[in-house]
């Protein structure tokens, strides 16, 4: 009976997300990705000139005369062993939709992304269920998680962040609460898992440090076989830098290379554009039209339980929410200080899906509301961000703005309440922007 809850999360939230993941990419990142994948499978090779879905993306570079994705390549190498499997099976990746059901993308992103979000949810809800002894408060929180916040929109395209978010909640949920000699096996899978998430997505690597710092204070021994797995994944993500480009670093740092004939992008890492003010970025980052707390308002739960646990000296996971509020507190700062874009043309700030479930690991970890009115703030919150999360979810890259936020971009000096759902803001003096 123990297996029941999380297998009927896994079944249901994996053929919702088989249902909605999308038919095609639409997107200069999904295209950049799977021009990759497809480059590698068909023709052996991480160059994406040949590629008809290479030449519908700016997201590239040019280098000694080759056009290459400019993402980490670990995701697109992981990636091409299913889409291998599904070309043999006669399925193609293609720029378009295609007619029938010769078209890989689909099943490709299901196998990708969908799935190990379906998964993290069913391990979730039975981790919930342990830790607060509700099976109704547990559902409750994994349909938080999984349908009233970004995670949502990102298990139906193509991209990183979910996997990510996947790998990273993984590596610290793995890492016991009280440790042990027998521990080796599970931190060596920790650290396969967080390597993997660094492979997928650099900035990863600060909340890694922090788990790494605590399984280091923890055991000798035991970080011993925590970087272990870590050193032998990232290896491999290394290599396939190496194959890409011969560097060691991902292909986004050879700023030359965006460079070529209609490139949008300037002499900067990763394309990004200038940070600005950072004070500005904070506010629309997270309240603003693209906030992942405007867009997920529910974090803001998440945030509440971290601190409840940091402040329970007695608590199991208390190293562990400080591990994750070092990280999480460091990546914000870095995305905050590095730019000014908050996921470009496509929904929320999308780079903050990342750390979002690791953040609602610790809301299993804290008891449900003791009042109706507790109760009532937990149902406001979930509204909002499903009401968000369903309108994102119907177009994943299309900047839409929450049903409410704060616009600090028409007039910084004059911040607005803004409700997306009709484009009005208060005080008036102008439309919601777009």
């Amino acid at each position: 009976m123990r297996r029941a809850l999380p297998a009927g999360v896994f079944v249901v939230a994996a053929l919702a997300f088989f249902v909605a993941t999308k038919r095609s990419a639409v997107s200069w990142n999904e295209y950049s990705r799977l021009a990759s994948v497809e480059s590698l499978v068909e023709r052996g090779t991480f160059k994406i000139g040949r590629s008809a879905l290479g030449q519908r993306t700016r997201d590239k570079v040019l280098i000694d005369g080759s056009f290459y994705a400019d993402k980490p390549p670990l995701l697109q190498l992981a990636a091409a062993a299913p889409y291998a499997a599904l070309h043999a099976a006669g399925l193609r990746l293609a720029p378009d939709a295609c007619p029938g059901t010769g078209c890989a993308y689909r099943p490709l992103t299901f196998l990708v992304v969908g799935l190990p979000a379906a998964v993290m949810l069913a391990l979730f809800s039975a981790f919930a269920r342990d830790r607060t002894g509700s099976v109704p408060w547990a559902i409750g929180l994994t349909l938080i998680l999984g349908a009233c916040t970004l995670a949502l929109p990102y298990s139906l395209v193509f991209n990183n962040h979910m996997p990510t978010a996947v790998a990273l909640v993984a590596a610290y949920a793995l890492v016991p609460a009280q440790p042990s000699g027998a521990d080796g096996p599970r931190l060596f899978a920790a650290g396969a898992l967080a390597g993997a998430a660094f492979g997928f997505e650099l900035l990863a690597a600060l909340p890694i440090l922090a788990l790494a710092g605590l399984v280091a204070w923890r055991s000798r021994r035991g970080v011993l076989a925590f970087a272990a797995g870590g050193v032998l994944v990232t290896a491999v993500s290394v290599a396939a830098d190496l194959a890409t480009w011969g560097h060691v670093l991902p292909p986004y740092f050879a700023t030359h290379g965006y460079r070529y004939a209609g490139s949008p992008y300037g002499d900067h890492v990763a394309g990004l554009k200038d940070s600005g003010d950072p004070w500005l970025n904070l506010v629309e980052g997270t309240l603003g039209s693209q906030g992942v707390v405007a867009h997920s308002p529910a974090l803001l739960l998440a945030v509440v339980a971290l601190v409840q646990v940091l402040r329970a000296r007695a608590h199991p996971y208390r190293h562990h929410a400080r591990a994750a509020a070092v990280g999480a507190l460091a990546f914000a700062a870095c995305v905050f200080l590095m730019t000014r874009a908050h996921g470009g043309q496509s929904f929320g700030n999308r780079h903050f899906l990342a750390i979002l479930p690791l953040l609602f690991f610790f809301l299993a970890l804290v008891p449900s509301p003791r009042t109706a009115l507790g109760y009532a703030a937990v149902g406001l919150l979930a509204l909002i961000g499903l009401v968000s999360a369903s309108r994102g979810a119907r177009e994943p890259w299309r900047a839409i703005p929450p049903p409410l936020y704060v616009d600090v971009l028409e007039d910084p000096a004059r911040p607005r309440l803004c409700a997306g759902l009709v484009s009005a803001c208060w005080p008036a003096g102008g439309v919601a922007p777009p």
